[in-house]
C-alpha cells in the first residue's frame, strides 16, 4: 500500500504545475511524510534509510517553494533524526551526527525562524538535542553532552509554556518525562527528582516503569 501511494504521488506532483494553482508544495509535503511513515515499519537499516532519504528530498522539494510553512521543516527533522537513529545503530557516527546537525538546522531550527512558539519544532529541537547529547557522552565528549543537553531542557521547557499546544494529558506528561530524562543526564538530580515524582503521584507515570528506567537510576533514591 505504501508502494502504490508513492507511485501516485509521484505521478500526481508530475502532472501539477504552480502556474495552474496546484498544490504541488503540499503534494511533495504528503509524499515525504508517506516516505517518513514508510521508513517507520522498515525491518532493515536498508530499506528504511532508502525511505528516509526519499522523505528527505521530498521535504527538501517542498521547503524550496518558500511559504513560510513550518510543517516541511518540522517533517525534514522528523526525517533527520530517524536517518541518525538508524546510522548510529549501523555504527556510523560521524554520519548520525551530521544528520541530528540537519535536523536542528534546516528542520526543527528554521521552523522555528518562522514560529518560534511552534510546539512540535520545539519538541523536535528537544528530541535531537537530547540524541546529541547521547550520542557525546556515549563518546566521551563531556562539553558537547553538556552542551546538547542544556539546548534540550531549553526546548522542552519553552514548550511546555504552552502545554495545551502539545496534545492530550498522556504526550503532555511524556515531555516533562523526556525533560526528566535530560536533567539527569545534565546533573540536575533534584530538579529530576521533583518533576518524576509530580508524574507518579498524578498517575500519568507508572512507577513500576520509572524503576526500569536506566537513564533515570541516578535519582530512583531520591523518589
Amino acid at each position: 500500500m505504501f508502494e502504490q501511494s508513492q507511485e501516485a504521488y509521484a505521478k500526481a506532483c508530475g502532472l501539477s504545475s504552480t502556474e495552474n494553482g496546484d498544490d504541488l508544495p503540499g503534494l511533495l509535503l504528503n509524499w515525504g511524510a508517506g516516505s517518513l511513515a514508510a521508513a517507520s515499519h522498515a525491518q532493515d537499516p536498508q530499506t528504511a534509510l532508502k525511505l528516509l532519504e526519499e522523505a528527505v528530498i521530498r521535504f527538501r522539494e517542498s521547503i524550496s517553494f518558500d511559504r513560510g510553512d513550518v510543517a516541511p521543516h518540522n517533517g525534514l527533522g522528523d526525517a533527520l533524526v530517524a536517518k541518525a537513529e538508524w546510522l548510529q545503530r549501523g555504527g556510523d557516527v560521524a554520519s548520525a551526527a551530521t544528520a541530528l546537525q540537519g535536523a536542528l538546522g534546516d528542520g526543527y531550527g528554521a521552523a522555528l525562524r518562522i514560529q518560534s512558539t511552534n510546539s512540535d519544532a520545539l519538541v523536535g529541537v528537544a528530541e535531537a538535542s537530547g540524541a546529541q547529547a547521547r550520542l557525546a557522552a556515549s563518546h566521551g565528549d563531556s562539553a558537547g553532552a553538556a552542551a546538547a543537553w542544556a539546548a534540550a531542557i531549553d526546548a522542552y521547557s519553552r514548550a511546555l509554556l504552552r502545554p495545551e499546544a502539545l496534545g492530550d494529558l498522556a504526550q503532555r506528561s511524556d515531555v516533562r518525562y523526556n525533560l526528566a530524562c535530560c536533567l539527569v543526564g545534565a546533573g540536575r538530580l533534584e530538579d529530576a527528582a521533583v518533576l518524576v515524582k509530580e508524574l507518579v503521584q498524578s498517575g500519568s507515570v507508572d512507577a513500576a516503569e520509572v524503576q526500569t528506567d536506566a537513564e533515570l537510576a541516578p535519582i530512583l533514591g531520591m523518589l
